[in-house]
């Protein structure tokens, strides 16, 4: 039975490298990272996803981390490919604003032929550390040769991944190094980031559970439906695949499921912002994208600048937006099969179709 084949083993690999991710952003006065301000005149209907739009690429600031002197064995298990060269990999991979769903693909590198000088192609370079130069895979086109980093198709980078995680002091000292790190940066995570990292780590304790009980309907099922990893979730896929390729151990991976959740946990109340997307209407609503724990799936919180009163809700209820305006500013939401709900400033509800 074959598997198709990723970099990150277990959920530890993409957690680690996800939540070592923090935001180049100034503003500390707005609990929103990024926040657009729209102003509507009376009867202006707008499509929340025309001012939902972000232009600007917040990027992730690492000048303060250093890649780590790694331990004796880690150095042991070190080929060609080292240890910062998958920090590296993870860091620049997640290190621009995106939804935060741990099994997430891996972009790949490029290179001139000066390896050491060469600018990475990537969007966000973690500029304190060069990829090794024995990293590289020497390419051939006609009679020109280039370099690339592809994580996807060269198993160095995977086979050394999985050997420290195999390893239980090598996957100690990177668990230690990976949450040190976040330590120091998680305040820059807005806390919907986070909660929605935990919704995640709760779905793969809660599958290895399951598999546990019951491995051989997970097996049969893989081996039946092509579109396994779309039909138990991403993430479960992953955790599979560590199982059944790799070897990888139950308890190992609950261990490392449990450390991450009590990490984020403990960080939940100390980020600088409480959103990371949002729209300011007329000075007098704020609306914010709430992330789920499903792939795609996206809610929306709708808040009362004046009453602190809030709604949430789901994200095909939210298409439209309009302000009528009668001495002071109403709100009026409608759904893309035009039920509405209209509220006052202090979002008290005065008209609402959608339970007709």
């Amino acid at each position: 039975m074959k598997f198709p084949k990723i970099l990150i083993s277990a959920s530890l690999l993409i957690l680690t490298f996800v939540l070592i991710v923090s935001f180049n952003h100034n503003d500390k006065s707005n609990s929103t990272l990024l926040l657009n301000t729209k102003y509507l005149k009376d009867n202006e209907e707008v499509k929340l996803y025309e001012i939902m739009r972000f232009n600007q690429q917040v990027c992730a600031t690492f000048d303060e981390v250093q890649p780590p002197k790694t331990n004796i064995i880690v150095r042991a298990l070190e080929n060609d490919v080292k240890f910062n060269d998958l920090l590296k990999v993870g860091i620049e991979n997640f290190s621009f604003l995106r939804n935060p769903y741990l099994a997430s693909n891996l972009n790949y590198w490029n290179s001139s032929n000066d390896r050491i000088n060469s600018r990475d192609e990537t969007n966000c370079p973690w500029n304190n550390y060069k990829f090794s130069q024995s990293a590289w895979k020497e390419r051939k086109y006609k009679e020109s040769k280039y370099y690339v980093i592809n994580t996807q198709e060269d198993d160095r980078f995977k086979n050394l991944l999985l050997s420290i995680y195999k390893n239980p002091s090598s996957r100690n000292w990177m668990m230690n190094q990976v949450f040190d790190i976040y330590s120091k940066v998680n305040k820059f995570f807005p806390k919907d980031w986070k909660i929605n990292m935990l919704n995640q780590v709760n779905t793969m304790d809660s599958f290895l559970t399951n598999y546990k009980n019951n491995p051989v309907y997970y097996d049969t099922f893989a081996e039946r439906n092509w579109s396994f990893a779309y039909d138990i979730g991403f993430n479960q896929a992953l955790l599979f695949r560590r199982i059944k390729n790799d070897n990888v151990s139950l308890s190992t991976l609950k261990e490392t499921i449990k450390r991450a959740r009590n990490e984020i946990l403990n960080s939940l109340n100390n980020s600088i912002h409480n959103y990371t997307k949002g729209v300011l209407i007329n000075d007098k609503f704020q609306i914010n994208e709430v992330y789920t724990e499903q792939r795609g799936v996206t809610r929306y919180r709708i808040m009362s600048l004046s009453s602190k009163k809030s709604v949430t809700l789901d994200y095909n209820q939210l298409y439209k937006i309009k302000i009528l305006k009668d001495g002071e500013d109403f709100l009026q939401i409608s759904s893309y099969d035009n039920k509405s709900m209209i509220f006052d400033s202090d979002l008290n509800i005065l008209m609402n179709t959608f339970n007709k």
